[in-house]
């Protein structure tokens, strides 16, 4: 298996594939950042309205 990381914290992997024809299988991630955090928002004094589920 091949990793690729160009930049940004994706990773794009692939293997091949066992088909009747030649190919390869893809896996995408993408890193998330972590959930969002209601105790420093109330700090950093960010407005209700501008949170999201």
């Amino acid at each position: 298996m091949n990793t690729y990381k160009p930049y940004l914290d994706v990773f794009v992997n692939g293997i091949p594939s066992d088909h009747t024809l030649s190919c390869l299988a893809y896996c995408i991630e993408i890193k998330r950042q972590g959930k969002f955090d209601v105790e420093r928002a109330k700090e950093l004094l960010i407005p209700v309205n501008y949170w999201k589920d």
